[in-house]
């Protein structure tokens, strides 16, 4: 996607890549994330060239993400506190975690 400058210019001499990782999807469905570093993959660039910049995301898809994603909710434990529906019970011996 082509960036718009909203105010003064890119420097013509500007050339590369700025790269970042980190979570980005903070929420399934309904089910927030209990830490926001449980939130799933998300990694963007920006690339610079010529005066002008340009920019593409993508989330990380694992199998995690597209589980969640097409059950619409948390199915999931993670590191930082996020659970399943369905209490203590139906996370206590649930040993699969998403970030570990």
């Amino acid at each position: 996607t082509k960036l718009s400058v909203t105010s003064g210019a890119i420097p013509a001499e500007l050339h590369g890549t700025v790269y970042k990782v980190g979570p980005g999807k903070f929420e399934a469905g309904d089910d927030a994330y209990a830490h926001w570093l449980d939130g799933d993959g998300f990694a963007f660039a920006v690339s610079f060239e010529d005066g002008a910049a340009t920019y593409v995301s993508r989330y990380v898809a694992t199998q995690a993400y597209r589980d969640e994603t097409a059950a619409g909710r948390v199915t999931w434990r993670t590191t930082f506190g996020t659970s399943r529906r369905g209490g203590v019970l139906a996370n206590a011996f649930d040993l699969k975690l998403k970030n570990p």
